[in-house]
């Protein structure tokens, strides 16, 4: 057997990374910050029909507290709002504004956790807390619900630049049901992570 032979055989024997050492599992706080991209609101639209609201794009802003276990997983109980002006009413220049703040609860799998760069999936479920005013014309919707369901799906990445702190940049749809109606937003968001 030739010396790049032995070489080989003895890297692919050799022990791989230290997970524990290079990703630890404990507490986190994260920031983020991004773009809202608000879909039309049809106001009554479960029922077929109804008033058609579309919204300017929004700023969104958020943090969370969450727990890393196991390496790969973690899960967290993350807070955002987003507030977003009335472009159209019925296809109809409209004032007024939407404004939804989010209490989630969501479970992140981190793909490569040895990795500098770790890609990850989230998924998540909890309550929605919406305000709309929109007018024009005699078109008017005003609602206010304490009350609703939210879920969120959230794919993206981690960059790791120090033991404890990484930058996160991905992408997050975001679904409310409230009363009759379905809300859904399409966000961008870049923010950091510092892990205890």
């Amino acid at each position: 057997m030739n010396h790049v032979s032995f070489a080989f055989l003895a890297v692919l024997f050799l022990p791989g990374p230290d997970l524990g050492a290079q990703t630890k599992n404990g507490f986190y706080l994260e920031l983020d910050a991004g773009l809202s991209l608000v879909n039309d609101y049809v106001f009554g639209g479960i029922l077929g029909s109804g008033t058609t609201v579309s919204f300017e794009n929004a700023a969104n802003l958020g943090g969370a507290f969450g727990y890393r276990f196991h390496h790969h997983y973690r899960g967290e109980i993350n807070i955002s709002h987003r507030k977003a002006d009335v472009g159209e009413v019925n296809n109809v220049a409209g004032s007024g504004d939407a404004e939804l703040t989010s209490f989630m609860a969501n479970l992140y799998y981190d793909f490569d956790p040895s990795s500098h760069l770790k890609p990850y999936l989230g998924l998540g479920l909890g309550a929605p807390r919406e305000d709309i005013n929109a007018a024009a014309g005699m078109n008017t919707v005003e609602t206010s619900n304490p009350d609703g369901i939210a879920w969120n799906l959230m794919v993206g990445a981690s960059y790791r630049i120090h033991d404890s702190i990484e930058f996160n940049f991905g992408y997050r749809y975001l679904g409310v049901f409230a009363e009759l109606d379905y809300m859904q937003f399409n966000e961008f968001l870049i923010g950091v992570r510092y892990n205890f």
